[in-house]
């Protein structure tokens, strides 16, 4: 069975391969201690979105100079995995229809 790449192993690893410690981290990127060690170990639900996620990861992928659109669609899909009823959808029939709703509907 093929195991899944996640950001926080690519980051966890890229910090490691060049043997940058956690402050140094958090000095350069004024990013919490507790967010880099939460992004390294994808515990995504340490944060309060998934646009907060997203943009403190391609803040730490460009400090270790990785790609911050690869990371950040990698912080997507696996915020998708572990919340999916986070992520709302237009009920598209309805639209099609003509008709007009005030509100998002969960698939």
């Amino acid at each position: 069975m093929r195991k899944e790449i996640t950001a926080g192993t690519l980051l966890a690893k890229s910090r490691a391969d060049k043997k940058i410690t956690l402050d140094e981290v958090s000095k350069k990127t004024y990013l919490s201690e507790n967010a880099i060690l939460a992004l390294e170990k994808n515990n995504l639900g340490f944060f309060s979105s998934r646009i907060n996620a997203e943009g403190l990861a391609k803040k730490y992928a460009s400090f270790l100079k990785l790609d911050e659109e690869y990371i950040a669609s990698l912080i997507r899909r696996d915020y998708l995995i572990s919340s999916p009823d986070s992520f709302p959808s237009y009920n598209i029939y309805a639209a099609k229809q003509g008709k007009k709703f005030d509100r998002w509907w969960l698939s």
